[in-house]
């Protein structure tokens, strides 16, 4: 029973797109007010809100995988390059102060084009370029520059828990993407631009880089040998694709072996993390962990991590990727993986 002083009861309804409104009057069970409100229905539109969370989580892993090239590097002797800092003040976010140094170092990173009679090479698609090709006389923040530049691409491609949702019901990566290709024209071209790119240059040059180069303009399959240092009127956006995870991790592994083949610290490094395991601080408890490295080469490392790349069995079952994962000293799901 309802205490004594109460003589009335309120209910609500939150709908999608309607508020619902109730209240009852308990002396004579009546309902002196019921009302349904209607929302407009961009305010119940969820699309604005998932792109944002989206762009959130492509972020932070932007963030992560720079934090974890940089954790290598610096067991390499090397401080990586940073973009600059903001810091929050009484008025508002401000940018950091930097001596003139990091000043220097903020412009190695931040720059793509070198100033009037200056022959440096500051492209990351460029650089990338010229590190696949074995060029020597790269300095150790070019090599960097290359490698921070590879490891922000993904790639898209099947991955081991895509059987598992297949099972439920759930649309193959397949058909999910034909549907969106039939939606939407920027879709479509996206997912067509890198094959239609792969068709028009020889295999030797099927990596994200020169696909970037290109479109800069800084590259032309008419004459591989030549890398430009600058830029024209005709450069075109390099963000409408979608490459192919395999062959993003293929660039990466071999920018990592071009990497260690002249940096003898980077491979020295590597080889002090494969024997003694590689150590981090876990965020959430500030506690130091170490995982074995099962990765045999620093590009099987740069790519999958400590844990090395999953098996053929594991790649086409979540289950079997679950078990080998534990095998290997990570937790799934967490910091490890």
């Amino acid at each position: 029973m309802p205490p004594t002083d109460q003589r009335t009861i309120w209910s609500f309804d939150l709908g999608k797109a309607s508020i619902g409104e109730a209240v009852r009057d308990l002396t004579d069970n009546s309902f002196p007010h019921v009302e349904s409100l209607l929302i407009p229905e961009f305010f119940a539109d969820t699309k604005p809100a998932a792109s944002r969370r989206r762009m959130w989580r492509t972020r932070i892993a932007h963030r992560a995988r720079e934090q974890w090239l940089a954790g290598i590097m610096r067991l390499a002797g090397f401080e990586p390059l940073q973009g600059r800092r903001m810091v929050k003040t009484e008025n508002g976010w401000r940018q950091s102060e930097e001596n003139g140094e990091e000043k220097s170092r903020r412009a190695f990173l931040e720059r793509e084009f070198p100033a009037k009679d200056d022959d440096t090479q500051y492209n990351s698609a460029a650089l990338r370029i010229l590190l696949l090709g074995g060029e020597t006389k790269l300095t150790d923040w070019q090599m960097f520059k290359a490698l921070r530049a590879a490891i922000q691409k993904r790639g898209y491609g099947r991955v081991p828990w895509s059987g598992r949702e297949e099972k439920r019901g759930a649309k193959t990566v397949e058909a999910s993407e034909k549907d969106m290709a039939k939606k939407d024209p920027g879709y479509r071209e996206a997912i067509e631009a890198w094959p239609k790119f792969k068709q028009r240059v020889p295999v030797d040059f099927h990596f994200p880089c020169y696909y970037d180069a290109t479109h800069i303009g800084l590259w032309s399959s008419e004459n591989p040998g030549l890398v430009k240092m600058r830029q024209d009127c005709h450069a075109k956006s390099t963000r409408r694709v979608r490459f192919d995870r395999a062959d993003v991790e293929r660039e990466i592994m071999r920018l990592a072996e071009q990497a260690t083949a002249h940096w003898p610290a980077l491979r020295e490094a590597f080889l002090s993390i494969r024997a003694e395991g590689w150590r981090y601080v876990e965020i959430a408890t500030g506690k130091v962990r170490t995982l074995p490295v099962v990765a045999e080469t620093f590009s099987e490392f740069l790519v999958h991590g400590p844990a090395g790349a999953p098996s053929v069995e594991a790649l086409g079952d979540f289950h079997c990727y679950l078990a080998e994962r534990r095998d290997r000293g990570v937790r799934p799901g967490t910091e490890d993986d």
